[in-house]
């Protein structure tokens, strides 16, 4: 099987739904490289992000919820955020994280 990047995008046009898959370990990625591929993404006006964390290494959840928390504020506006989390057990740190952000942005 061939490297794979840490990190990809791909937009289906017709559902208008947005994939960015995270492979390896979170903490390794570039800041650029998640702006970039966010950016890139956030010009397709999707009306879905599935960020795929299915192909992560393990990680602190702190580092899960930092990459969580950088794709929410970029997302383009009516954007809704679907988290694939590492394995099961992150769960519901992912729901927590996603809620303690909801709330302090309203």
């Amino acid at each position: 099987m061939p490297d794979l990047p840490p990190l990809t995008a791909r937009v289906d046009w017709i559902a208008r739904i947005a994939t960015m898959t995270v492979r390896g370990r979170p903490e390794e990625l570039n800041r650029s490289q998640v702006r970039d591929c966010l950016d890139w993404i956030a010009e397709s006006r999707p009306r879905r992000l599935m960020l795929d964390l299915r192909q992560a290494a393990e990680s602190t959840s702190g580092q899960f919820g930092s990459l969580i928390m950088t794709v929410r504020r970029h997302l383009p506006a009516g954007c809704l955020l679907d988290v694939r989390p590492a394995k099961l057990a992150d769960q519901a740190q992912v729901c927590r994280r996603l809620a303690e952000s909801t709330t302090r942005r309203h």
